[in-house]
């Protein structure tokens, strides 16, 4: 204890130049440690952010998930009818046009393809089978001499 008090009174009694480098020297250290640990405070404070924000956009991602389960399911098995009111209102976006509807008992429909896009049409099976739960059972392609187009025979119904 003594020892230190005769340090502190050396100090105290060191050139006033001496005074001001040691100040100047705590006040560089004392930056130095608040340039080192504020930033990596704040990347903490931006990951919890991130973490926090991905939680949640997992939890809406679950929530919507199972509301478009909930809405698949919920399509009722009307029959052909009904089937043929999807395909004649989402064919047309595809640039489909169908005819030779055909109901197959009462849940099934057949139809037919002439000269279609191909592509187009697998775009708008996929829609059917996400949006309105409906599932191809049976589909027959055949190419015709414009390349990219098809003639093609379908059987939808509803998903079980």
């Amino acid at each position: 204890m003594r020892r230190m008090a005769q340090r502190v009174l050396q100090a105290s009694a060191a050139p006033q130049h001496d005074r001001l480098i040691l100040a100047l020297a705590g006040l560089l250290w004392l930056l130095l440690m608040m340039w080192v640990a504020v930033p990596s405070h704040r990347s903490l404070d931006a990951r919890r952010a991130e973490h926090r924000e991905a939680r949640e956009l997992l939890a809406r991602a679950k929530a919507l998930s199972a509301t478009g389960a909930q809405s698949r399911s919920a399509v009722p098995d009307a029959g052909a009818p009904a089937l043929i009111s999807v395909v004649n209102r989402t064919a047309p976006g595809f640039a489909l046009a169908f005819g030779d509807f055909r109901p197959e008992g009462d849940a099934r429909l057949a139809l037919g393809l002439h000269g279609g896009d191909f592509d187009a049409l697998l775009r708008w099976l996929v829609l059917l089978d996400t949006r309105f739960g409906i599932d191809v059972v049976m589909m027959d392609v055949r190419p015709t001499d414009t390349p990219g187009r098809v003639d093609a025979g379908l059987t939808l119904m509803w998903h079980h």
